[in-house]
């Protein structure tokens, strides 16, 4: 009996929506044509924070045999909004006299890149001059796009190119209190370096660009989480190995041999990986000469820190006594006083969180997966994976901010400030894991070999005691002065 009713049910639903789709308007079949054009050139407007501007919108066209409501409106008012000269909205009776030109003010909060759009609809109602459309689904008849950038200011230029002289600083010092030796050895028996190098510049760059597709990241943020993916290694995973009592050896010598190669392999990848992101907006290609320029001027320094290092045993003692500690300090510094300027960052969507959080993390247990199943020693592989995961997120980040145009190089950099706030944090953590662990395995050590001594001591003074009663027994028995038994001679 139900299946004699189910088959004339799903045909009248069938039915039911088949007529609502023929009734719902699409821009292919709307009964009207409207030609809009903004007066801006690329179809783009930049403005800066606080920023106010007017654009003309003008209807050139217009053929229809009903009146229709045209509003403007923002796809984000949290980045601009976006007012009609004389309301919010018009109506277009047909015969109007065209071309009609009417003014857009844009008022312009924070950074982003967001559409203005221009919507049509027959659908509307209009009360005391202010016009309103109530179909769900109008029309986009124009749009153009809205970049709204931070405000330029002299300090925080400074910071910028200050952060980027203090990372070359950062190499130079790191490469004069390399230990040779300890790298030297390691390539003599290359096979960890090699699978270490093979993991970092094969899993991250396509992990990087998978996340983005996954997340659905917009074209800006795809490219700065890419960039993260492509760079070597740098300071903090070095320092994290030996927080963590891992093979520090390796991680530096992955540390070098990345950086050397970045030269050739982070442009490769940033060719093979960006391309889906960027597309055919000029705003995001990559800077290839300017990238590797950016990489001579770390790497060159990196080289000059070892020659004087190896040369000039002083400096060496004095770079790894005052010179690392100071660049430290300084690049702090720098980093505590753009912070005021990067509060956006903080801003960002659960999708961008997410993103700067998996990357290294997933990055760190896949090189580390990687490097036990082709037989490399636990601890050999826990170094191989931190060193793939946590890559030099401050060399991305100077490169976004220097390199590519306001505001998609600051809104790329969100996912390296995230992923650099997100790897200390975890790295903070887990040293201090690690030092309550130790200090504890310490104490139980100490407590275990403070028992064995008294253990010994009283098995000691047992035989010591049988050796006393042995020698008095001895003597009353012969009643004569037997020679003492000291026990076995040494």
């Amino acid at each position: 009996m139900t299946n004699n009713y189910l088959l004339p049910i799903l045909c009248f639903t069938f039915l039911l929506a088949s007529v609502s789709a023929q009734n719902r308007l699409t821009p292919d079949d709307r009964d009207y044509q409207l030609e809009v054009t903004f007066d801006v050139i690329n179809g783009s407007l930049l403005l800066s924070e606080g920023d106010v501007a007017s654009v003309n919108a003008t209807v050139q066209r217009f053929t229809g045999e009903r009146p229709i409501a045209i509003i403007v409106r923002s796809s984000s008012e949290a980045v601009f909004t976006v007012t009609v000269q004389d309301g919010v909205g018009y109506i277009l009776e047909p015969g109007n006299d065209l071309p009609f030109t009417f003014q857009l003010d844009i008022n312009a909060h924070s950074i982003g890149i967001e559409g203005l759009e221009m919507v049509a609809a027959e659908e509307r109602i209009e009360q005391d001059g202010i016009v309103e459309i109530t179909d769900e689904n109008p029309t986009v008849v124009a749009s153009i796009v809205v970049k709204v950038k931070l405000v330029e200011t002299l300090i925080g230029t400074i910071i910028q190119y200050g952060v980027i002289a203090v990372l070359i600083l950062w190499f130079c010092v790191l490469g004069s209190t390399l230990e040779l030796d300890e790298v030297l050895e390691r390539i003599k028996k290359p096979w960890g370096v090699i699978v270490g190098v093979i993991a970092q510049f094969t899993i991250m760059p396509p992990l990087a660009l998978a996340l983005t597709i996954l997340l659905g990241l917009d074209s800006a943020t795809s490219l700065g989480l890419i960039l993260i993916g492509t760079c070597p290694g740098g300071n903090l995973s070095n320092t994290l190995s030996v927080i963590l009592g891992l093979d520090y050896a390796l991680s530096v010598t992955m540390t070098v041999t990345t950086n050397i190669l970045a030269l050739g392999m982070m442009p490769l990848n940033m060719f093979l990986y960006t391309r889906p992101v960027a597309g055919d907006d000029i705003s995001l290609q990559v800077p290839y000469i300017e990238l590797i320029i950016q990489l001579i001027l770390i790497l060159g320094p990196f080289l000059v820190g070892i020659f004087l290092g190896y040369k000039f045993p002083k400096y060496k003692e004095f770079a790894t006594k005052w010179l690392k500690s100071l660049a430290v300090v300084i690049l702090i510094g720098l980093l505590a006083l753009d912070f005021p300027f990067r509060l956006y960052v903080f801003r960002s969507s659960w999708e961008i969180y997410v993103a700067a959080i998996a990357l290294p993390l997933i990055g760190t247990a896949l090189g580390a997966i990687v490097a036990k199943l082709v037989c490399v020693k636990t601890k050999s592989a826990l170094t191989i994976g931190l060193e793939t995961g946590i890559q030099n997120a401050l060399l991305a980040a100077g490169i976004l901010v220097i390199f590519y145009p306001a505001p998609e190089g600051d809104l790329a950099v969100r996912t390296a400030y995230l992923a650099v706030i997100f790897t200390t944090a975890i790295g903070a953590i887990a040293g201090a894991i690690n030092f309550i662990v130790q200090r504890h395995r310490g104490k139980n050590e100490e407590d275990l070999n403070i028992n064995v001594d008294v253990e010994l001591n009283n098995d000691v003074k047992s035989t010591v005691d049988v050796i006393d009663d042995v020698n008095t027994t001895a003597k009353n028995n012969n009643g004569i002065d037997n020679p003492t038994f000291d026990g076995p001679s040494a």
